[in-house]
């Protein structure tokens, strides 16, 4: 098993939190009174956001090995852009606002957006010291 493969594992691992933690929000609506019934409301809400945050923070560890490691240094760049137009496109498409409904959306574009800019400073690095490294 190499490195780059090590970096997409834990980069879809962290996905995967990320979108558990993004459902549990969303089904807070539907079980709303069972939670209040029960108690559970406050503890549902803020430990769905706990694993989103935690799933988003993983994908982004999981985008920097993967950068780090990559052998094409292509796919990082396209990749990185790719990342950072799809979750501005989200966000306008979908309308995302702070006093919207659509505000669980607010971390997952911020993380999108560090992670593309993450991975593409490391390729413009990579691709620098490759370049310094081939001169001397």
């Amino acid at each position: 098993m190499n490195d780059e493969f090590l970096g997409r594992r834990v980069l879809l691992v962290g996905v995967c939190i990320a979108a558990f933690g993004l459902i549990s929000n969303v089904l807070i609506g539907p079980f709303y009174r069972i939670l209040i019934r029960f108690s559970l409301f406050d503890f549902w809400s803020i430990a769905s956001l706990c694993i989103l945050i935690l799933g988003l923070f993983v994908a982004f560890l999981g985008g920097v090995i993967w950068a780090c490691t990559a052998d094409k240094l292509a796919s990082l760049v396209s990749w990185g852009i790719a990342v950072a137009i799809c979750a501005f496109v989200m966000v306008e498409v979908l309308g995302v606002g702070l006093l919207r409904p659509t505000a669980i959306l607010l971390p997952v574009f911020y993380a999108a957006e560090l992670t593309a800019a993450f991975v593409l400073m490391i390729a413009i690095a990579r691709f620098l010291w490759g370049r310094l490294m081939t001169h001397d």
